[in-house]
């Protein structure tokens, strides 16, 4: 899986290695002074490759599998999607009062974990931090899944089997 980043040079930044440019004036006349500004480079993309594993080819099984495990849920009730690149979305009823539970997951730099966030948990709108706090670990065996998140010295590891969580 392939993950872009995008990241814009700033004037400062721009001549990183090379000699600073700097705006160049030259009078014209009385009073008079011409200003060249400098023009900033251009954004740069990176491309970063991520290596093979179950979060990077299962992104949406693997935030249905996370969110189970912190909110003591059933990944067979979720939802997920796709929002960006390297963003997702689940979303789940709670049976006993039916108030709709969001929360989103990025895969972690290394392509080893996920980092999640609830989202719109106040009726908002609006994105809750990212838990980087949070350590969440995958092992496939067969056709299982185990979950193991380590939440600040807390932690719950959950089995599902994969037809739950890639459903």
């Amino acid at each position: 899986m392939k993950i872009v980043w995008a990241a814009m040079m700033s004037a400062s930044l721009a001549g990183c290695g090379s000699p600073p440019t700097e705006n160049t004036a030259t009078t014209t006349g009385a009073n008079e002074i011409a200003v060249t500004p400098v023009i900033a480079e251009p954004a740069v993309e990176r491309v970063v490759e991520l290596p093979d594993t179950f979060v990077t080819q299962n992104p949406l099984g693997a935030c249905k599998a996370l969110i189970a495990v912190v909110n003591g849920r059933d990944p067979g009730t979720m939802t997920a999607k796709k929002l960006e690149d390297n963003l997702f979305h689940v979303s789940y009823r709670r049976p006993d009062d039916g108030k709709r539970w969001q929360s989103r997951c990025q895969i972690t730099p290394d392509g080893q974990s996920m980092q999640w966030a609830q989202f719109d948990a106040f009726d908002d709108g609006q994105q809750g931090r990212w838990r980087t706090e949070d350590v969440a670990t995958y092992t496939v065996e067969g056709s299982s899944l185990t979950v193991s998140v380590d939440m600040m010295g807390d932690a719950i590891t959950k089995t599902y089997p994969m037809s739950k969580v890639m459903g």
